[in-house]
């Protein structure tokens, strides 16, 4: 069976050290702070006409739930998400051997499930 890749975001506080790992962009107990995107620069001059840059998107911000302090949410950095991998791996493991328990005390059949396309 295929792992889908659950993405974590780390919430980190410097002034009062709040630090927490979040499996959503958007967690449900954190208050969002709206962020408008950077502008890209000025525009130029190509063939006559003038190009506007593309702005550039910031990072989602949240309110610290300690101190109330705006706070950037980061993907969480490969050495921390290498060992959730693995974490999510075994608890997919330890899902699929319930499954195969119950399955095998209900007697119901196996429900195949396609895999995802790639081509």
């Amino acid at each position: 069976m295929r792992q889908e890749k659950i993405k974590r975001f780390l919430v980190f506080c410097e002034p009062c050290a709040y630090k927490k790992i979040y499996s959503t962009d958007n967690p449900e107990d954190l208050i969002q702070i709206k962020v408008s995107p950077i502008p890209g620069g000025s525009p130029r001059l190509e063939k006559g006409k003038t190009v506007e840059r593309p702005a550039k998107k910031q990072l989602n911000k949240v309110k610290c739930p300690n101190c109330g302090r705006g706070v950037v949410m980061k993907p969480l950095p490969d050495v921390y998400s290498k060992s959730y991998d693995e974490i999510d791996k075994r608890e997919q493991k330890a899902k699929e051997e319930a499954e195969k328990k119950k399955r095998i005390e209900d007697g119901t059949p196996v429900k195949y499930k396609p895999p995802e396309f790639l081509g």
